[in-house]
């Protein structure tokens, strides 16, 4: 009633409840922003090894390599998969090794990873450079942003996520614009170079002294009367999350924006080609997709510790399909902002929800090891798309084709996970009693 009360702002009282609840978000944000900070940094960092920075070199890539559009999809393809098989491995570290060692060391192997790319010379050199990039940036810095979030925060977890996920939208917002301007300037090997220099010089020490310490135990009084009732999951281990069947019904929904958006920024410039635009105004418009992620992210941060990840699982992929039959639909470059939106929706809900949704599943005590198998199938669904895409374009599949396809994956992959939400309550109450 009180909340109802707030949200219409008519009751003296239920406004100053209203004051009262920002205030403890406010304190909470204030109070966490060292370890809030160290996530963003984290995720921000980990775009130097996601899809939509390394693309902006495809031309130049397989100019310098001989490589056609297949070719290159699948070697980006395999160098991600290797990441994939590497993180389920290494991914379990985050549960054993303090957060600032860990992520450290990844920084620093991206780091390493990014001058083997610029000085790279031979297909073999580059391809150990791009499964690096993966496995280092992409995959471990992501994965152990994700990971101490969850486990650090409860009450406020939703909250923790969103903020340490804005390191995406930030990156994408200023990378692609800056990227393209350096490549002009200084030449697409001298940008890797530069990379290596702020992961080092910047990156590194600054987490090394944010993450000195843990937050100190979340309590009850930060989001008083925020918080409501929360059941705790039985904790399960990595062997025991591998052979329950919902486990792998839930990825199939989950990991579609990975393949979709993967898929699509991978080969985008080829994308805008054939639609007829041109790639600076794609990265113009880069700045809309970043900031309504930024907003997507804030708004679902909040909804996850009101109604949890799992009620909200499935309402992240709608804007996806939308953005797909956008793009199977129209051509016209006043649709590429429409695009970008959407996409940048559906970004904004997969950090909070996906990063809350094992937590509430299946405990905290094993999630690091449990979380280093969500990211590799994160991973391999990025590492289907490029070399599936590249083969249907190589065999003359339109982009509007494919794209129809998407939208059907994705309204399908919505739907099953509307499906499971009752399934996925039993689940996540198991251990209430």
């Amino acid at each position: 009633m009180m909340e109802r009360l707030c949200r219409r702002g008519r009751h003296p009282a239920a406004r100053a409840e209203c004051v009262l609840l920002a205030m403890r978000n406010i304190r909470f944000l204030l109070t966490n922003s060292r370890w809030l900070l160290a996530g963003l940094l984290l995720n921000l960092a980990s775009c130097f090894g996601q899809t939509f920075f390394i693309a902006l070199f495809s031309g130049d890539i397989r100019a310098e390599f001989g490589l056609t559009h297949s070719s290159f999809g699948l070697l980006y393809m395999a160098a991600t998969l290797g990441s994939a098989a590497s993180i389920l491995w290494v991914g379990r570290m985050v549960d054993v090794y303090p957060a600032q060692k860990i992520a450290v060391c990844a920084v620093l192997a991206t780091a390493a990873a990014a001058v083997l790319t610029g000085y790279a010379q031979s297909l073999l050199a580059f391809s150990v450079a791009l499964y690096l990039l993966r496995f280092c940036g992409q995959g471990m810095l992501d994965h152990i942003a994700g990971v101490t979030m969850t486990r650090w925060y409860d009450l406020n977890r939703g909250r923790a996520l969103s903020v340490a996920s804005l390191g995406h939208p930030v990156g994408e917002a200023l990378l692609p614009l800056a990227g393209v301007a350096l490549v002009a300037a200084i030449g697409w090997r001298d940008v890797w170079l530069a990379v290596a220099g702020v992961l080092l010089l910047a990156a590194a020490p600054v987490l090394f002294w944010l993450l000195k310490t843990a937050p100190p135990p979340e309590e009850a009084i930060h989001a008083g009367a925020n918080a409501w009732p929360r059941a705790r999951p039985r904790d399960r281990t990595r062997s025991q999350v591998v052979r329950d069947p919902l486990f792998y019904l839930i990825l199939l929904g989950v990991q579609s924006h990975s393949l979709i958006t993967t898929g699509i920024f991978f080969h985008q410039i080829e994308v805008v080609t054939r639609k007829g635009w041109s790639v600076a105004w794609l990265a113009a418009n880069y700045p809309i997709y970043a900031g309504l992620t930024v907003a997507a992210s804030l708004i679902a941060g909040g909804m996850v510790d009101r109604w949890s990840a799992r009620t909200l699982l499935p309402i992240g992929l709608v804007p996806l399909a939308a953005a797909c039959l956008v793009l199977c639909l129209f051509s016209h470059a006043a649709m590429v902002p429409v695009f970008m939106g959407l996409v940048g929706v559906a970004s904004g809900f997969v950090g909070p929800v996906t990063g809350a949704l094992w937590a509430e599943i299946y405990g905290r005590e094993h999630l690091g090891a449990i979380r280093s198998i969500t990211m590799a199938s994160s991973v391999v669904a990025s590492a289907l798309a490029p070399g599936f895409m590249g083969m249907l374009f190589d065999l003359g599949v339109s982009v509007e084709q494919q794209m129809f396809g998407f939208t059907l994956y994705t309204l399908a992959a919505a739907f099953l996970l509307f499906a499971l939400r009752p399934v996925l309550h039993r689940v996540a109450t198991a251990g209430a009693d």
